[in-house]
């Protein structure tokens, strides 16, 4: 497994006494994401934070995109809540298609039609694939394909859960 490398290494950091910096942090957030490995990335998002380290929007978008890859949209529409009210970060279009890719991928109509609005608010235009997926899935009805994601948690559950 590709991610259990930099997990190896950012535990040696803390037996070694080192400090956490965003690059481990990061590093081993990317690891995550490209596993699909939600909990972790979140986790480590909010580590980075209690490290009082200066959590950015490569943090962040790599955390919602491992949410997204995961199937898990709620917890990705929480984290674009969270950028906004406790970490003072405004969404950029990457964590926005990440945002819809997500809902989309899980099938979850509202969810997707209320993220193209938000991109839509903040004068952001998705790629027109985008809406043929969103159209697809909208055809085929509001089946949820992730039962798990079926109702998006607070923002405090997400901060608490970490």
């Amino acid at each position: 497994h590709k991610w259990v490398e930099p997990f190896m290494l950012l535990g040696q950091v803390a037996k070694q006494q080192l400090e956490r910096d965003i690059l481990s942090i990061g590093s081993t957030m990317k690891a995550c994401e490209s596993s699909g490995l939600w909990r972790p990335a979140l986790h480590l998002l909010a580590a980075a934070r209690s490290d009082g380290l200066e959590v950015n929007h490569i943090m962040c978008n790599t955390a919602l995109s491992a949410c997204g890859k995961a199937g898990i949209w709620n917890w990705a529409l929480v984290l674009n809540e969270a950028m906004r009210r406790q970490l003072n970060l405004r969404p950029d279009y990457v964590s926005h298609c990440v945002i819809l890719r997500a809902c989309a991928a899980s099938r979850n109509r509202q969810a997707a039609v209320a993220a193209l609005r938000d991109m839509q608010r903040a004068g952001l235009r998705p790629y027109p694939r985008y809406f043929t997926e969103i159209l697809d899935f909208c055809q085929q009805g509001n089946a949820v394909k992730n039962p798990r994601a079926n109702a998006p948690p607070t923002q405090l559950m997400f901060w608490r859960a970490m």
